[in-house]
């Protein structure tokens, strides 16, 4: 399975940045659960949330689903849409 989730930087110090979740576009290249993955970059779904600055990356505890968080990391979006899927 390969979801993607999206958060907008809103804030920044040497050390971290603030973020908000974003809702996704999604377009599906076909009917077998995948497809492209877009941000929709003025649809904040999520208060807003600390991530650590890394190599390369951001890495933290975010919101997801609901009350529930999750540990996860992201990467600066190319803006070419990110493939997913929803295979188990």
């Amino acid at each position: 399975m390969t979801l993607v989730d999206y958060c907008k930087i809103i804030g920044e110090t040497e050390k971290s940045v603030r973020c908000v979740m974003l809702k996704a576009r999604i377009e599906n290249d076909n009917i077998m659960g995948e497809g492209r993955s877009y941000p929709i970059i003025d649809e904040v779904i999520s208060e807003p949330f600390l991530l650590r600055k890394k190599d390369g990356y951001y890495k933290g505890t975010y919101p997801f689903s609901g009350e529930s968080k999750k540990m996860g990391y992201f990467y600066e979006y190319e803006g070419k849409g990110n493939y997913y899927n929803t295979w188990d």
